[in-house]
């Protein structure tokens, strides 16, 4: 079986992290190892990540002594922790979709090119989670070049990539290293453009996650209209300034974004 190491911050989300943690360890298919990162959190997050470590082998629960910040833990994770052949970021309120590590395993273990494999993630609103798509389980899909998937992104000003379902080869991510600091807010689109630099991106059908909307989203205190589109801009010229000469279309492509993000 293929392996998954799933990294799960959490700050102050201690009410959320069992079942986030549960649907990984639920998992068929594959084999998988958890790290909890709690970045200090002052609820019940200590208790439950160490609960659930002594109740498992396979989790295991890391403290911060002082708060290093969403980014700094991500990249803990992802590139200090994580040797599996995939990784996966999975924030504690989000949860996986039953045997979606497998699905997504599969596609990617049958396309070597392949350094993102991501799909669909069903919104849970107050508790409130829709009825899954006769499609749910769907291991249909489709690869796109790198070249490809960058072009959709600027062409449509847009991220099709919901981060809970962002299933990432180890050795590509290490090849395109860590989340950046000064892009807190825009770093999942950011991270995605890099990686499809580094390989071929693959879209499956079916859903892989569930992402929790509710009032502590950390997001919730930055985001609005013109912040929002000022960190995407930020995202795409980040890649763009390290990247741009492996892809000789950027150049025409991101004067498509600035235009669509201008209207």
């Amino acid at each position: 079986m293929s392996s998954v190491d799933v990294v799960v911050p959490c700050y102050n989300y201690g009410r959320y992290l069992e079942r986030c943690v549960r649907s990984v360890l639920d998992q068929r298919g594959v084999e998988v190892r958890v790290l909890i990162l709690d970045d200090t959190s002052t609820d019940e997050t200590p208790l439950v990540g160490r609960r659930l470590a002594a109740e498992d082998s396979r989790v295991e629960f890391r403290r911060h002594e002082t708060n290093k910040g969403h980014i700094a833990t991500y990249n803990e994770g992802l590139l200090h922790w994580a040797a599996a052949k995939y990784c996966l970021l999975l924030s504690a309120d989000d949860y996986l979709a039953d045997d979606s590590l497998a699905r997504a395993a599969a596609v990617m273990d049958a396309n070597d090119s392949v350094a993102l494999a991501y799909g669909r993630a069903l919104a849970v609103v107050d508790e409130h989670v829709p009825p899954a798509p006769p499609d749910a389980a769907s291991s249909e899909h489709r690869i796109l070049s790198g070249a490809a998937f960058i072009a959709h992104c600027c062409l449509t000003a847009s991220n099709p990539v919901p981060t809970p379902s962002a299933i990432v080869r180890t050795e590509a991510q290490r090849a395109a290293g860590g989340y950046r600091p000064e892009l807190p807010h825009s770093g999942d689109l950011e991270m995605w453009l890099r990686l499809a630099v580094h390989g071929d991106v693959a879209a499956l059908r079916g859903v892989l996650a569930y992402r929790r909307f509710h009032s502590s989203n950390m997001s919730n205190a930055y985001y609005g209209a013109t912040s929002d589109c000022v960190e995407r801009v930020q995202a795409y010229e980040a890649v763009f300034t390290r990247w741009g000469s492996r892809v000789p279309e950027f150049a025409t492509w991101m004067a498509a974004m600035r235009r669509a993000v201008a209207t």
